[in-house]
């Protein structure tokens, strides 16, 4: 690495338009890696120097390099992946690395660079935007976007989110963006799991939805979560000194009374917002192919079952399946799993 490597960066960070262009046109290798190995297309990521990242594009920098010599290396460490870890605050850089893609990626050929390719989606839809999602997926509609475990995009999502997120205020912001993606395709929402797939916490069981796994799992691990917080803090009140470390008792009592009260809040969340609206847009299509049904011109025949049901009785039916999912989800588990 020479001198004008080490002020391509420099000059990178400190968002120095003129300096970045002169630089970037006089660099030999435009994928040099600086002294923390990572190249001037990551450090531009990193700063969210959009700018930069599209002169160094121009020059031909590599979004699928990885960070040389770091201990642990898998895809997402490549740059293209950072740029969707960084969240919606990237949402510029995001969409610009997903234009260039398009002229790209078919010379992505080996194992990593197929792997980054099925995890983009992914990651668009857990760290990004519904804007992003949707460039992510053009041409699919979000349907069929599998990884290697037998997931789709939702369910991913759901999964990371719903068994791990501890801030309920980013719980919820995060699964609010998800269900405007959902909305738009709602598709996704009924495809199932593959196959069988353990995750430590919970098992997945082959041909259920996101839904399910919300319903009769998450919530479960969630509640089971409190109930270990719960013995530990009652442990907790038979001592008066934290052995180890010195932390006062006080102090970690109310650590612990945090972690069970932003649980509670996130199963509350789940409960009452998510689950009954992810099941209602997946009701959707069921609720219009019904009504469709009775029409006169559609199906309405002597001989179709549905037609004694009128608009009121139909919209009693979907109405009480709604209920069901949170009063009795017994009764809809065979629609989910």
């Amino acid at each position: 690495m020479g001198i004008t490597d080490t002020q391509l960066a420099a000059a990178i960070k400190e968002h120095y338009s003129v300096e970045t262009r002169r630089l970037v046109g006089m660099i030999a290798n435009i994928d040099f890696h600086t002294k923390q190995r990572c190249t001037a297309l990551y450090t531009a990521v990193e700063c969210n120097n959009v700018e930069a990242a599209v002169m160094l594009l121009e020059r031909g920098a590599k979004m699928n390099i990885m960070p040389k010599q770091r201990m642990y290396q898998d895809m997402s460490e490549c740059v293209m992946m950072l740029a969707l870890r960084m969240g919606d605050s990237h949402e510029e850089m995001q969409l610009l690395f997903l234009e260039k893609l398009d002229s790209v990626k078919n010379t992505w050929s080996s194992v990593k660079d197929k792997e980054i390719l099925e995890a983009i989606p992914h990651s668009a839809m857990l760290y990004s935007t519904p804007l992003v999602f949707i460039r992510a997926t053009a041409g699919s509609r979000g349907k069929g976007l599998y990884n290697k475990h037998g997931l789709n995009a939702l369910r991913t999502t759901a999964k990371q989110v719903g068994l791990f997120a501890s801030d309920p205020v980013k719980c919820a912001r995060t699964l609010d963006i998800v269900m405007e993606i959902v909305i738009k395709y709602p598709g996704m929402a009924w495809e199932s799991l593959k196959n069988d797939k353990e995750c430590g916490l919970l098992m997945h069981t082959k041909g259920s939805t996101a839904l399910s796994m919300l319903v009769y799992q998450t919530i479960a691990v969630r509640q089971s979560k409190n109930r270990q917080f719960k013995v530990i803090f009652e442990g907790l009140l038979e001592r008066r000194q934290i052995l180890e470390g010195g932390i006062s008792l006080v102090d970690y009592s109310i650590t612990i009374q945090s972690d069970i009260e932003n649980n509670s809040k996130v199963v509350l969340y789940l409960f009452d917002e998510l689950i009954p609206v992810l099941w209602t847009v997946m009701l959707r299509p069921l609720r219009i192919a019904l009504a469709m049904g009775t029409h006169i011109r559609l199906g309405g025949g002597e001989g179709c079952f549905a037609n004694c049901l009128n608009t009121d009785t139909i919209d009693m039916i979907f109405k009480n399946l709604i209920l069901d999912v949170i009063i009795a989800p017994h009764l809809v588990k065979h629609m989910l799993c």
